[in-house]
């Protein structure tokens, strides 16, 4: 194993700062991909979205809580290799906490197309930030990139959100709320890579995954306050898909909010945000082999606009 990560390091030491970023962000996007798998798999056990919310985020701040002391050298370095960026955590972990509860309140309100279609805007929302606050023009590939990507997501979902019957089942009032609420998610994750920029910018070796394992403070007092006894899993059968479910679902979480902790100090914000955009594609992939669905023509168009943009930018 010591080997393994020898040569890892060695590989890592070849690649220029941005490439790190990039490799760091894919293996991330990569990795939570199977985490739409992970919901279908929860909601199988009849356990109720809130329970489901609670429990992955208890794992996840545990999981994330972990890798954090072991980053700092110890539980006793902790405070100081915070330090650094203490400044940053109020805003940062607020910021995190509602990336981490918004994806899923707004599906109690919202389609999951409408949801998708408007978190996917969050490499825009990053180029903007990144330009108002850290002065960061947006290189011409990158701004055509954007674009290009943006359509392939209208390709994607707007099929969806015309044609489907499923908003009916929605006021007007819950479809408003979930449509915002998934905007202002794509926003607060453009807000955290932004921050994690930032704070490579100011002081590199300070330790940002601590934000992500306190970010779970938000939605765990979201649950417990809103859904009271709803969190717990009463009548879930079999208890140990429910176990595996919730353990599946952080483990893929925790390795996108450590690719986002790492990656954006290494990387321009709008792209790290492009990138993201993959899981997009990988998600209904792991979905559909598992349960045998064949993703839709727009998808497959949608999608490979996604990657030739994707390709076209890194030549």
């Amino acid at each position: 194993l010591n080997s393994v990560f020898a040569r890892a390091s060695a590989l890592m030491a070849t690649l220029s700062q941005g490439a790190r970023g990039r490799l760091i962000m894919l293996l991330g996007v990569v990795a939570v991909s199977p985490d739409s798998l992970s919901i279908r798999l929860l909601e199988s056990t009849g356990a109720s979205d809130w329970c489901i919310l609670f429990w992955q985020q208890v794992c996840l701040g545990i999981i994330l809580g972990v890798v954090a002391t072991l980053r700092a050298g110890g539980l006793g370095l902790l405070w100081t290799s915070t330090k650094p960026v203490c400044r940053l955590l109020p805003l940062a972990v607020v910021i995190q906490g509602v990336v981490y509860t918004g994806f899923t309140v707004s599906l109690f309100y919202t389609s999951v197309a409408n949801t998708l279609l408007f978190m996917a805007m969050n490499p825009l929302w990053a180029a903007v930030f990144g330009f108002l606050f850290l002065g960061e023009r947006v290189a011409r590939r990158t701004l055509l990139a954007l674009l290009a990507s943006v359509a392939s997501m209208l390709v994607i979902f707007l099929p969806v959100i015309l044609g489907s019957k499923g908003a009916e089942k929605y006021t007007k009032e819950e479809l408003l709320v979930g449509n915002c609420m998934a905007l202002v998610t794509g926003m607060s994750m453009a807000a955290f890579i932004t921050i994690v920029r930032y704070a490579g910018k100011i002081a590199p070796e300070g330790n940002m995954i601590v934000v992500s394992a306190l970010g779970v403070l938000l939605p765990l007092l979201l649950c417990s306050t809103v859904a009271g006894q709803d969190i717990l899993p009463h009548g879930v059968q079999p208890m140990w898909q429910f176990v595996c479910g919730v353990v599946m679902g952080s483990a893929c979480k925790t390795a996108l909010f450590l690719a986002l902790s790492i990656a954006p100090a290494l990387m321009p914000g709008p792209e790290a945000g492009l990138i993201m955009l993959l899981e997009v594609l990988l998600g209904p992939l792991w979905v559909g082999l598992a349960y045998r669905l064949i993703p839709s023509m727009w998808t497959f168009i949608g999608g490979g606009i996604l990657l030739i943009s994707l390709a076209m930018h890194e030549l």
